[in-house]
């Protein structure tokens, strides 16, 4: 049986791919992003607690890091010594929980007792303003890949895991999110131009927004696809998930609730 966690500008989300139905697992935080499963089967799910929509000044923002246990249940909530602002995509690597935060230029490292702040490259350090738009951590063939949105043409920054020293650029998407590898080929949602698209030159519309990725045990694919809205809006719009299957014909589509917003994270359980 699959199942995904997702996560959506309202709530966490569970989600039964068999029976179609949906569960709320956790609301009232605000705008929910990232989700990286933890070796032990907990669960580590990004909390902003402010929405898009918000009034309140971003430089305001103070977000946490809920932590589930494997049948889902809340077990603890963290937060850093420094503000967690902008959060996106979480990844559970070396021990530790990373995080990226865009607002800031800086991906979080959280070792269960400590926190720390790594700056990918060295403009980041100092910068005042969100200049690279980080969103998507990930291990790849033994790098760490990361990708830099850049708010208009995206990168993919691949790092050596051990040194954290810069490897390679590779220009991948437009206003883009996720990252995964076949094959030798990086692929991203390039949620700008409502297209998956591949390092290789591969590309396939899908509409919309997509953010969201997460291949099933079975092989088929899970992508978030969302209304294509101004910021502003977004934490009311809808959304959906549709299941490709591996050559990318679609095999089904199911519907987020009413109100749930931008859905931000999928992740097969």
């Amino acid at each position: 049986m699959s199942r995904l966690l997702v996560s959506t500008s309202e709530s966490l989300l569970l989600v039964d791919l068999k029976s179609e139905t949906i569960a709320p697992l956790h609301m009232g935080s605000g705008l929910y992003f990232g989700i990286a499963k933890g070796p032990d089967g907990s669960v580590y799910v990004a909390a902003r607690n402010r929405m898009v929509s918000s009034a309140a000044a971003i430089e305001n923002e103070r977000g946490s890091i809920l932590i589930f246990s494997s049948d889902f249940v809340l077990q603890q909530e963290v937060s850093a010594p420094f503000p967690l602002r902008d959060m996106h995509g979480v990844l559970w690597h070396d021990s530790a929980l990373w995080i990226t935060c865009s607002r800031d230029n800086f991906i979080a490292i959280f070792d269960g007792s400590n926190w720390r702040k790594w700056y990918p490259t060295q403009e980041d350090i100092g910068a005042t303003s969100d200049i690279h738009h980080y969103n998507t951590l990930g291990i790849i063939h033994n790098d760490l890949c990361l990708l830099a949105h850049n708010n208009g043409d995206s990168e993919l920054f691949i790092f050596d895991q051990q040194s954290l020293t810069l490897q390679t650029r590779l220009p991948l998407g437009r206003i883009a999110h996720n990252i995964w590898c076949e094959g030798g080929v990086y692929f991203t949602c390039s949620s700008g131009e409502g297209d998956i698209v591949g390092s290789d030159g591969f590309r396939f519309h899908v509409g919309g927004f997509p953010r969201g990725y997460t291949q099933l045990p079975d092989g088929r694919r899970a992508v978030g696809i969302n209304e294509y809205t101004e910021r502003a809006a977004r934490d009311k719009t809808t959304s959906c998930i549709r299941i490709y299957d591996t050559t990318w014909n679609p095999d089904d589509e199911i519907a987020m609730p009413i109100g749930s917003g931008m859905l931000l994270d999928v992740v097969s359980i």
